[in-house]
């Protein structure tokens, strides 16, 4: 069951998977598209996400350094697809949901509003790691610790 977000809202927070010190990063503030990756902390400027609350129990994230949210590339509703910034539209495909994580874990299980998939680590091998949404199954990469900055 989601969460009530009304304590994350006015807070800026770095978002991190709950095994490791990387954090969610979008390095350009310019442009809609722009993958969102897994950077050690410190890494990049954008590593700083506000949650907007959009009703609900909704929220948008969004960067600090872009102002633009997290959203699912094309609204897709298929496991890995790619999670990208862009321009606040208001569409399901950059609303998310907040569910604790597992008994096994600490931290969040952000849900995708327009999929209801998970937000997760991409399988793909690449430098830098990208964020994807997927199914849901319990385990470490898909469970977010929001650190308050």
């Amino acid at each position: 069951m989601p969460i009530d977000i009304s304590n994350f809202i006015g807070k800026t927070y770095r978002i991190m998977p709950s095994w490791g010190q990387d954090c969610l990063t979008v390095d350009n503030a310019n442009e809609d598209g722009v993958p969102v990756v897994l950077l050690p902390f410190g890494a990049g400027q954008g590593q700083e996400w506000q949650l907007l609350d959009a009703g609900a129990g909704q929220c948008n994230i969004r960067s600090t350094l872009s102002g633009k949210v997290l959203d699912v590339r094309d609204a897709s509703a298929d496991n890995f697809a790619p999670i990208i910034q862009h321009s606040m539209t208001g569409r399901t495909n950059q609303l998310w949901t907040l569910e604790p994580a597992n008994d096994e874990e600490e931290g969040y299980t952000i849900f995708s509003v327009n999929s209801g998939k998970v937000l997760g680590i991409s399988p793909l091998r690449i430098f830098p790691q990208r964020v994807a949404q997927m199914d849901r199954i319990d385990g470490q990469r898909q469970a977010w610790i929001l650190r308050e900055v």
